[in-house]
């Protein structure tokens, strides 16, 4: 059986994305997304499948394959639902899992025959079975048989031309030890945080196409004691990696020094906002430490520090957007990522903006960072997005 698997192009803004980046340092693009490249390594051997980025490259839609997967996160499920529909008018039925399709199953069944809810890995091969046998069924729970993480397979970016990127992605583990409302990690991950073995991680990286590593986790020390033998391991592997932690990290100095000697080039950090009290609606609350302290902290040590920050919450006035650009000098941040505060899917902050009757989302290309989709209570939504950018 011929099956292709499809990372959709992200055509709108998208907080990952780096095109300036990858255009300079003369790569298509900044990485490829995780999710395909593990679900063709969980495919059995006598499938063949070709693994196309979208972003990259075009899209055949009339070369012969037996199924299509996608993946898509909110902010780009439309390109799904747009390949998914091309697709399936050519008769080719159209599996779709990821972010949305795990907080949004039925409304993507109105445009694919099968979804993945959850994650893929103790279901996948399933669905391959029951497909080949006329069997396939409309949804497969993901969510109700995790995966410990413990053999899964490294992904196969032997199927795609690894030039094309800036740096490859490694999971290390699975969760967050946090809950914030804009998030919906725990509605996809569930409560535990889960974490692979060390050696595992560390084969895999050994088995990247280049050694600049992106860790995927949401919160690379979500697990301090598996975080501080995996560092200790990685010493003089020769790689430049980057990650996403929580901002405590900067407090821990033994464990700053382990990531610095394991060739750590940039954290990025989750700051959100100036306002302590939005920290604390935003339920936070590790966000209470001292800003200027960490970043001179981590940085002091030669890694850099990316701030995510969200601007557009209840509190915010036109003097924030001035605030934060003298926060940005003042602090010496390497590097800054803002966002309009969103409403997706599976998160409280949604629900609550629904009971409120303030949730203006009007496509869902404008949940990608750079549109005010709820109502704020003193600025319009115009100003907001002007300010922002």
């Amino acid at each position: 059986m011929r099956i292709k698997l499809i990372t959709p192009r992200f055509h709108s803004r998208y907080f990952w994305d780096f095109r300036e980046l990858s255009r300079i340092l003369g790569r298509a693009s900044n990485n490829l997304l995780l999710a395909l490249p593990t679900v063709a390594a969980l495919t059995p051997d006598k499938h063949e499948v070709i693994l196309i980025d979208d972003n990259v490259h075009d899209i055949n839609f009339d070369e012969p394959v037996d199924l299509v997967g996608l993946t898509a996160m909110t902010c780009y499920v439309n390109r799904a639902f747009e390949i998914a529909d091309e697709f399936r008018r050519r008769g080719v039925p159209v599996i779709m899992g990821g972010p949305h399709a795990t907080l949004a199953p039925y409304e993507a069944l109105e445009h694919v025959d099968a979804v993945v809810i959850g994650e893929a890995e103790n279901v996948w091969e399933q669905l391959l079975e029951d497909f080949e046998a006329g069997k396939l069924k409309e949804v497969y729970r993901g969510v109700d048989d995790k995966p410990t993480m413990e053999s899964n397979p490294h992904p196969a970016w032997h199927l795609i031309p690894t030039t094309n990127y800036v740096f490859f992605g490694v999971e290390a583990t699975r969760g967050c030890p946090f809950d914030c409302n804009f998030c919906s990690i725990k509605q996809i991950y569930g409560q535990d945080f889960r974490v692979r073995s060390p050696d595992d991680v560390i084969s895999e990286i050994k088995n990247a196409p280049n050694n600049q590593i992106f860790f995927t986790d949401d919160n690379l020390i979500g697990n301090k004691p598996f975080a501080k033998e995996l560092f200790t391991k990685m010493k003089g592997m020769n790689v430049s990696w980057g990650c996403q932690m929580s901002i405590n990290v900067a407090f821990m100095p033994g464990m700053l020094k382990l990531m610095k000697e394991a060739g750590c080039f940039f954290i990025f950090i989750g700051l959100e906002t100036l306002d302590k009290e939005a920290v604390v609606a935003m339920n936070k609350p590790v966000n209470k430490m001292n800003y200027y302290d960490a970043i001179a902290n981590v940085q002091a040590l030669g890694i850099h520090v990316i701030g995510s920050f969200i601007v557009g919450s209840d509190n915010d006035t036109p003097e924030t957007f001035v605030e934060l650009r003298d926060f940005v000098q003042e602090s010496k941040l390497s590097w800054i990522m803002v966002n309009v505060m969103n409403s997706p899917p599976g998160t409280v902050f949604l629900r609550d903006m629904e009971a409120q009757g303030r949730n203006v989302v009007y496509s869902y290309d404008e949940l990608d960072g750079a549109h005010a989709t709820v109502k704020h209570p003193t600025m319009g939504r115009q100003e907001i997005e002007e300010r922002f950018r």
